[in-house]
């Protein structure tokens, strides 16, 4: 099975993700659909996936990605650099899958292995 979600930056850069057996990344693309690069892996690790199935770009072109598979959301810079991970601690995550930014810094994570949206507190 392959999955995929898209993305794109205010400064015109498209980001997609994949999951299959592998591999587990994310490919950018600029305007014209010219592959720029790709970043992560299959695993439990800093910046690498276990089924990633939604992305996000913050007002400061920052990536978020729901990995599915690790439950949980990772943040990343612009160049797929690992800057951090959204606290769900609070309120595990079992399976998150879509998510949404709003303006207000957090995050709406559609959970679908609790069959709920979550709130979490993304920009300090």
């Amino acid at each position: 099975m392959v999955k995929k979600a898209s993305m794109t930056s205010k400064i015109g850069v498209f980001f997609c993700l994949q999951f299959q057996k592998m591999p587990n990344n994310h490919q950018v693309f600029d305007a014209e659909g010219g592959f720029l690069s790709s970043f992560g892996s299959n695993g439990e690790g800093n910046g690498q996936f276990n089924a990633p199935t939604g992305v996000a770009i913050d007002s400061q072109d920052n990536i978020i990605v729901a990995d599915w598979g690790n439950c949980r959301i990772q943040v990343f810079d612009m160049n797929g650099s690992f800057l951090s991970f959204i606290n769900t601690f609070g309120d595990p995550l079992y399976g998150p899958q879509g998510l949404a930014l709003t303006p207000d810094g957090h995050v709406v994570v559609s959970d679908s292995g609790n069959h709920c949206l979550k709130v979490y507190k993304y920009l300090q």
